[in-house]
């Protein structure tokens, strides 16, 4: 099996409300399994992936619903597809076969008012979950 390791530095900042107000937490290189763990206890309404790619989750532990962040502004908790400003935990794409899995048009989705998303697996390992692409145009 070939590894390909995304070698560059992983930034995130996370911000409380939409447009990049109110209380931030940055991440640089770590992935976070509870925000709250961190002192952070905000919802995460906005965000700026300023390196890297990254999966956001629903739920602390890496659980429920995930984001696929790529380098970027998301003004809104839309703009990266959650129906909810909820984001409780993230961790950056190492293995880039995975992000390539991602990556393939056929996994770009529509986004739906239920939410109701196909299943794949993620970049932590032993989560299969619900998983979305959104993607920066």
């Amino acid at each position: 099996m070939e590894w390909r390791i995304d070698s560059q530095e992983h930034k995130i900042v996370l911000y409380e409300n939409p447009n990049f107000t109110g209380k931030k937490m940055e991440i640089i290189d770590d992935d976070v399994s509870s925000f709250h763990a961190h002192g952070y206890q905000e919802k995460v309404s906005s965000m700026r992936v300023q390196s890297g790619t990254w999966v956001g989750y629903q739920y602390l532990g890496y659980h429920r619903l995930q984001y696929l962040l790529e380098k970027g502004d998301y003004k809104d908790s839309s703009d990266f597809g959650a129906c909810h400003p909820q984001v409780q935990s993230v961790c950056y794409i190492r293995d880039m076969q995975w992000y390539q899995c991602w990556h393939r048009p056929l996994l770009q989705l529509v986004l739906s008012p239920s939410c109701l998303l196909p299943r794949t697996q993620a970049c932590c390992p032993g989560t299969l979950q619900t998983s979305q692409r959104v993607s920066k145009v």
